[in-house]
């Protein structure tokens, strides 16, 4: 599980596709966009800078982005 963790974690933060946020109270957000899900290809991998959890999102945010 954690050899698979950092490459997951490679795959994302070797990514050059990700986003900055802000929500309502005026905080940034920098999320990274890593590759697909090889389980799921309708997820992508994603992460929040300084967050160490890895997320799943729908392919669809990752392509309203890019």
């Amino acid at each position: 599980l954690i050899d698979r963790k950092v490459t997951i974690i490679h795959q994302i933060t070797g990514s050059t596709n990700n986003i900055t946020v802000t929500d309502s109270n005026g905080k940034n957000y920098e999320i990274y966009f890593g590759s697909v899900n090889p389980y799921d290809s309708t997820r992508y991998y994603v992460m929040v800078k300084g967050d160490d959890n890895v997320y799943t999102v729908s392919s669809d945010l990752n392509e309203s982005h890019s």
